[in-house]
């Protein structure tokens, strides 16, 4: 099995004066000590930095909603339609129910834009699953990681007890 930390990271191939020189740093998850970012690099010979685009959504998000949404999400715990409406209190009952439903199913998103937290723009994700004995990670139909249960637990937990605890989000917590 595969051992997660989450520990700060800091992309250093930034532009002096660019516009994203001041979003470079977030909480980066390392697999069994290398830091996922660089493991898809060599994989894909592809970087979620490039341009400075990209960036892991941890730590870097401006609120603690959006933290809270991904760590529940690697945990597989629902959200509740209470917590969605703290963030979106317009929205219908309907509407509602199927957005929590559409979260439950899709990917998790663990890297976002830098400039907009969209993780449709130069963002990557995993495919969360968990069974008795552990989470598992899926990146493609090739690349797998599979996390002890309780480890993992652990680890994610303690940044969500973070959040709860200071009421404020990652970024402040590690004075970014």
């Amino acid at each position: 099995m595969n051992y997660l930390e989450i520990k700060p990271y800091e992309i250093k191939t930034q532009e002096e004066g660019s516009i994203f020189s001041i979003k470079n740093k977030f909480l980066e998850f390392y697999i069994d000590g290398v830091p996922l970012c660089e493991y898809i690099f060599k994989k894909y010979n592809f970087s979620i930095f490039d341009n400075a685009e990209g960036i892991g959504g941890l730590g870097w998000f401006p609120s603690i909603w959006e933290e809270k949404l991904l760590l529940k999400q690697l945990l597989k715990i629902p959200l509740t339609e209470v917590e969605w409406k703290e963030k979106y209190p317009r929205d219908s009952q309907e509407d509602i129910k199927d957005l929590l439903l559409n979260l439950e199913t899709e990917k998790t998103w663990i890297y976002v834009g830098a400039c907009c937290g969209d993780p449709l723009c130069y963002g990557w994700s995993v495919e969360v699953t968990e069974n008795i004995d552990a989470f598992i990670w899926q990146l493609d139909e090739n690349v797998t990681f599979e996390f002890e249960k309780k480890n993992y637990q652990e680890v994610i937990m303690s940044f969500l007890k973070m959040i709860n605890e200071n009421n404020i989000p990652l970024k402040h917590i590690f004075g970014w």
